[in-house]
């Protein structure tokens, strides 16, 4: 992922996306290389017959000089045009006229060449423009659109209609004689085998809707849309940014990014890059999506597969994802990840691979959280490696989308060229699920042959919190639950390990509602010399090499460890646990709390349980080592049983 260019001041979340007025556009940039190059030449074809397009040049439009197409064959408020050859050169700026009462403009292009748009393409008018070239599209350096309405650009060889015709590049014919209804953006047929790329690396802003639909999206600098954003590809969407140029997609409304075979980003090389939108944000694929990138959503964020289920995120780089709505997933791999959620957070499996990297304000988040009992803790995930979930964050504080502070993208909206945004909100609890949590020095190959040993594992920070700036109209439970077992036997639920000498990591659960743990909290630190080493049943002193970590559960409501649940501070000297509920604590058949230690200290063990604690089917095992032992709560009478 990080031989494309190396990262400098990699960016921040730095924008608000968009509305859906219409507007009037700014352009974008674009750097491009491609055969079949064919420069500023606009050729009619004959396959409209009396209807064929007609390009007037060296005219004033809209107060510049600029190329005129007009004719083309109307069918009721559809406007069709057919073209051999179509291409934009530098600095020339060519429009469609824009006739009363059209409200689509549709252009295919008949002939064998790519179309290069170097200059400036538009509308003089609010209809929408269709772009069709099966051969390829390549937005090049200094190109904009002029586009009021929405803008479609796809090498499918035919847009195909709801009433089932088509407007083909590839069997050109004139178009129905009846009127159709189009609904821009989302009709479209792609027949050929292996369709072609479009390709661009500028600065691309349309009124309302903006979709790019080819074989491949090869993606670099800016597509700013008032409406819905759609990137679709039937192969791969590869997006990249560089120290001097920012990728930006930003939709007023949803943003789909959609890779059949695959997502590809990396855009950490410019503090202003980032994916925002106002409305949903998706990122769609068969595959596991590469997602080094920062993110704001207005509506709900979410990884799925072609079939609509939760789909897999890797990112070995920063990744930020902020949404005013939920956030959900089937698993993570990477560094140190950070969710600011105002509604909830689920993911099937987190393994966090290693510390953040970059510059602190522009690549990650550094913080210090107050949790609900007052206690501080400090997130960094350059320091360490960090699992920082925040749900059920009140929509005004879920942060704005940028880092570093910058005024580009408030420049652009105090432009008066776009409205605010509207934020969908779609947040439906303040529940945080997550299945497995583990810190370990593994790659996507390690998991999938199972390479995975103790002395992989990492220590680590787990924050889960639904407390942090609170939306009060939310209730939100936290469950934990072991899923990875079967995949990596080696690695248990929120397995944070360590050696040499050094602190095991840390568990933080803040909860409005309940917590409930489906499996194994480990804060261990283990020696790296003979990792696989057994536990020794007389002797334990001689397995740790550095301290038990600390876990703290705190809720408003009920802590309940379930069948085979097992939270434990491992060390020379043991962490200390605090179990403090707003109401019971439950520990049901086989759930157990221990602290075992070397031949250190022991950790203290709090318990706070106002209404009662209970075990049920459970007898004490293992060997530990208790330091204090501080309780506060109403039924007393199983308590010798935690020990």
């Amino acid at each position: 992922m990080n031989n494309q260019q190396s990262k400098s001041s990699t960016r921040g979340l730095g924008i608000l996306p968009l509305t859906e007025k219409a507007l009037t556009l700014i352009g974008w940039v674009v750097i491009a290389f491609s055969g079949n190059y064919a420069l500023a030449q606009i050729t009619p074809d004959q396959t409209l017959g009396n209807e064929s397009s007609v390009v007037t040049p060296n005219l004033t439009i809209r107060g510049e000089p600029g190329d005129l197409i007009e004719g083309g064959a109307a069918r009721g408020s559809n406007l069709f045009h057919s073209f051999q050859d179509f291409n934009v050169g530098q600095l020339q700026r060519v429009y469609f006229a824009n006739p009363a009462g059209i409200e689509n403009i549709l252009s295919r292009v008949t002939g064998s060449n790519i179309s290069n748009i170097l200059g400036t393409l538009g509308v003089d008018g609010a209809a929408n423009l269709f772009l069709l070239n099966p051969n390829g599209i390549v937005f090049g350096q200094n190109a904009r659109l002029d586009v009021a309405g929405s803008f479609f650009a796809s090498t499918a060889n035919s847009l195909v209609f709801n009433n089932g015709t088509e407007f083909s590049a590839t069997n050109p014919e004139a178009p129905p004689l009846l009127s159709i209804n189009i609904t821009p953006g989302l009709q479209y047929g792609l027949n050929h085998p292996k369709p072609s790329q479009i390709t661009n690396a500028g600065y691309l802003v349309v009124g309302q809707d903006l979709t790019l639909a080819a074989g491949n999206l090869d993606l670099q600098g800016q597509l700013i849309a008032g409406g819905n954003l759609t990137l679709h590809a039937e192969d791969t969407v590869q997006i990249r940014d560089s120290i001097g140029q920012p990728f930006i997609a930003a939709a007023g409304g949803k943003l789909l990014i959609q890779g059949n075979q695959g997502v590809d980003i990396f855009a950490l090389n410019h503090p202003d890059s980032g994916l925002f939108s106002g409305g949903d944000l998706v990122l769609r694929t068969q595959n596991t999506v590469a997602g080094d990138a920062h993110y704001w959503s207005g509506g709900s964020f979410r990884i799925e597969q072609l079939d609509g289920s939760l789909g897999d995120l890797f990112s070995p780089d920063d990744p930020i994802i902020r949404s005013v709505g939920d956030v959900s997933f089937n698993s993570y791999l990477g560094t140190s990840l950070h969710i600011v959620a105002g509604g909830a957070v689920e993911i099937g499996s987190v393994i966090i691979t290693g510390n953040e990297t970059g510059t602190e304000g522009i690549d990650f988040i550094s913080e210090a959280i107050t949790l609900s009992n007052g206690t501080v803790v400090n997130i960094n995930g350059q320091t360490e490696p960090t699992l920082d979930v925040r749900a059920g964050v009140d929509p005004n504080q879920v942060g704005i989308p940028g880092l570093t502070g910058n005024q580009f993208f408030g420049d652009l909206f105090n432009l008066n060229l776009f409205g605010r945004p509207t934020i969908t909100n779609t947040a439906t609890s303040a529940d945080i699920k997550i299945g497995t949590i583990a810190f370990a020095n593994v790659n996507i190959l390690d998991l999938l042959f199972q390479n995975i040993s103790a002395n992989d594992l990492l220590a680590g920070k787990v924050l889960l919190t639904n407390q942090y700036k609170p939306n009060p109209s939310l209730a939100g439970d936290i469950e934990v639950s072991a899923t990875l077992g079967s995949l990596v036997p080696t690695l248990a639920n929120l397995a944070i390990q360590n050696g040499e000498l050094s602190k095991g990591g840390s568990v933080t659960i803040d909860s409005r509602g309940s917590i409930t743990l489906n499996g194994i909290v480990n804060t261990i630190a283990i020696p790296n010399n003979d990792p696989s080493n057994p536990i020794p049943n007389d002797d334990p002193s001689k397995l740790f090499s550095g301290n038990g970590g600390d876990v703290t559960f705190l809720a408003n409501d009920n802590i309940t460890l379930n069948p085979g649940s097992f939270i434990a501070s491992a060390g020379i000297e043991g962490g200390k646990i605090t179990l403090n509920s707003g109401s019971n604590f439950l520990l049901d058949d086989s759930g157990v709390v221990t602290v075992t230690t070397g031949a250190g200290v022991g950790g203290n063990l709090i318990v706070n349980a106002p209404e009662s604690v209970t075990l049920i089917n459970r007898e004490g095992s293992g060997f530990s080592n208790l330091g204090e032992l501080v309780t506060n709560f109403t039924n007393s009478n199983l308590l010798e049983r935690l020990l």
